[in-house]
């Protein structure tokens, strides 16, 4: 939407995708229709852009009401007392299919996340070096700050979801530790012990092309980058252009 109302409001966008992409074009009825048609295909490419992210997001959230439900139905099984009232084998399986599934959902989305983090982390540097240090007019100003914040948006969202799901993964191991160890729960401590140990053990959740799990604390190390790079660009704007250019062009 930002880039469409750019398009039509902005002179300088207006000049850089008529008659620079077809320098033919001076009659305003031709420029009327050119501008429809890359209305089109921005329109287009930014669909198939948010088509993958949105796609991600209603999986995952799938996925983790399937976690919530089978957290409270474990926790339902505890007594005050400690006592477990249920199979604890099957719910262990239960929750290793549920695995799977994240497993499954890793393996088609994870090049998908690798992009978010890297193609998206890499732009925003790009973007936000461009905001500080050149001067442009205030059309492409905005139009930088509206694919900034787009930016964001993609790795907030691909991070907060990814987190939340590795949350909901791990949720049945603080009610697994109420469980009293004696009776019936002591000669079944293999099952208890296996439960634990695939809750404690490799974490549960989406990978950035199996690089890293998406947990609170990788959310927190993208966050501390970004705002470290910012800090480091006006540090550097304080004490002077870095790299100052004589070039001042303009679009004809």
């Amino acid at each position: 939407m930002g880039v469409l109302l750019s398009f039509f409001l902005s002179i300088e966008l207006e000049k850089l995708f008529t008659i620079v992409s077809w320098p033919q074009v001076l009659e305003p009825s031709i420029r009327i229709v050119l501008k429809l048609m890359m209305s089109v295909v921005i329109f287009l490419v930014s669909a198939a852009a948010v088509f993958p992210i949105a796609l991600l997001v209603v999986l995952c959230l799938a996925v983790i009401k399937r976690f919530d439900d089978f957290g409270t139905h474990f926790k339902s099984c505890i007594t005050p007392e400690g006592e477990f009232n249920g199979h604890l084998d099957s719910y262990r399986l239960r929750h290793q299919k549920l695995c799977t599934l994240v497993d499954i959902l890793d393996r088609v989305f994870m090049i998908v996340i690798a992009i978010v983090f890297i193609a998206d982390t890499v732009m925003f540097c790009i973007i936000l070096y461009n905001l500080i240090y050149t001067t442009m007019p205030a059309s492409y100003r905005i139009l930088n700050v509206f694919w900034l914040l787009m930016m964001l948006l993609h790795i907030v969202i691909v991070s907060v979801v990814g987190a939340w799901l590795n949350v909901s993964a791990h949720s049945p191991l603080r009610h697994i530790y109420n469980i009293r160890a004696h009776g019936e729960i002591l000669s079944r401590h293999l099952e208890m012990s296996m439960f634990i140990s695939r809750l404690t053990g490799a974490g549960i959740g989406l990978t950035s092309g199996k690089m890293f799990i998406i947990d609170k604390p990788s959310i927190l190390t993208v966050a501390g980058m970004m705002i470290t790079y910012f800090i480091v660009m006006m540090e550097f704007k304080q004490g002077g252009d870095p790299l100052p250019s004589p070039c001042n062009c303009t679009v004809p």
